[in-house]
């Protein structure tokens, strides 16, 4: 069908106006609809005629209203413009807050306070919706239920997985060659047969002889001066399933140092074995 099949003029301003269907046609001469210029032109009334202006009754000055229902309300009320109310209301104090500089009373106090316990009543208590039941925290202290179908996954692998893990410490690593030198150890890290894992967890350093793991934290380790609560889980964990003993070596910047704290935790070790 042709663009110009279907086309009528506007009753206000004569322009044509076009349609894709019969029926829209239809419709529009029924209900004789303007188009759109007009439409928006019309929505809003015009006052410049004086239909719906009258003065206030302060000042004179000229209020104009867009409908007869808030022109009859307002000269009915005898009401004044904006700056006259403001005026009026500076020069007799009614603009101030109505309760400034007033002190509520212990009655008026308590009386609000059990208006409010009264309102939060439903939610006190035994009328909690979450009261008696377990919160998001219970528990975190042992394996949630993610973590434990992690360690089901990987004991379904072997028992024991080789491999180097994707992000490990190159001093550490070197701390640990010098390490298996001067104790004449074959302990198993990242750059020497890659690092140990059990259920999951990668170990920095593993003495298998004596089942003992070294971990080297860094300073992203430690929380407030603790050392952070997933670390102490997994530790947990290993310690629990396969009887790893665990010590722990703080950043340090020579292996002086860091001998100095394996030391120290290595005769513990040794002593608590023998008794």
């Amino acid at each position: 069908m042709k663009k110009t099949e279907w086309k009528r003029e506007c009753p206000k301003c004569g322009k044509e106006m076009y349609y894709k269907h019969k029926r829209g046609l239809n419709s529009a001469i029924k209900l004789n609809t303007k188009c759109q210029h007009c439409c928006q032109s019309g929505s809003v009334k015009d006052t410049s005629n004086g239909n719906w202006i009258r003065n206030c009754p302060s000042c004179n000055k000229e209020l104009s209203y867009k409908d007869k229902r808030s022109y009859l309300k307002y000269e009915e009320k005898k009401s004044l413009c904006n700056s006259c109310t403001q005026k009026r209301d500076i020069k007799n104090g009614t603009r101030i807050c109505w309760n400034k500089g007033k002190k509520m009373d212990d009655k008026y106090r308590e009386s609000v306070r059990n208006g409010w316990k009264k309102s939060r009543q439903h939610r006190i208590g035994e009328h909690h919706p979450f009261f008696g039941k377990d919160g998001p925290m219970k528990g975190k202290s042992m394996p949630s239920g993610s973590l434990e179908k992690r360690i089901e996954t990987m004991k379904k692998r072997d028992k024991f997985w080789f491999g180097h893990s994707v992000n490990f410490n190159k001093e550490a690593c070197r701390f640990f060659d010098l390490l298996n030198e001067d104790k004449n150890i074959n302990g198993i890290h990242a750059l020497n047969g890659g690092e140990r894992c059990f259920s999951g967890f990668f170990l920095d350093y593993y003495i298998s002889d004596m089942n003992i793991a070294v971990e080297y934290d860094e300073k992203k380790h430690f929380k407030g001066g603790e050392l952070k609560k997933e670390d102490k889980i997994r530790q947990m964990i290993l310690e629990r399933d396969h009887g790893i003993k665990f010590i722990r070596i703080k950043e340090c910047e020579t292996f002086e140092k860091f001998l100095i704290q394996f030391n120290k935790q290595y005769e513990n070790i040794i002593s608590n074995n023998n008794s």
